[in-house]
């Protein structure tokens, strides 16, 4: 497994009421850090929502998470869509699931 590039390998052991066991082999692996996906798609919906798609990067884990940011053209910052709320925050939020291929921003023009 790697993470930003980093390879990590793991262990197992179990419990039960007598004891532990003994640690299990350990296995690793590197993927390697995907490629950036292709720009996405806008779509508006209204004056206040757009739908933004995007297609997956080539990739060999199925377990991808995806970070949207929007702003305004023109001005300087870059606010993330929190996938927990559906709303753009300044920091922070929930990452986009795998599998999650389009979402609908909403209060665009509510405050920049």
């Amino acid at each position: 497994l790697a993470v930003d590039g980093f390879p990590y390998e793991a262990i197992i052991s179990v419990r039960n009421s007598f004891g532990w066991s003994p640690a299990s082999q350990s296995t690793s692996c590197c993927l390697p850090v995907p490629t950036a996906p292709a720009a996405p798609q806008l779509e508006v919906l209204d004056a206040t929502k757009v739908k933004v798609s995007w297609k997956p990067p080539e990739s060999s884990c199925s377990q991808l998470f995806y970070t949207l940011k929007i702003r305004s053209v023109g001005s300087g910052a870059w606010r993330l869509y929190d996938s927990a709320s559906g709303e753009l925050v300044h920091e922070g939020g929930k990452a986009i699931p795998a599998g999650t291929l389009s979402v609908v921003v909403s209060g665009l023009a509510v405050d920049g």
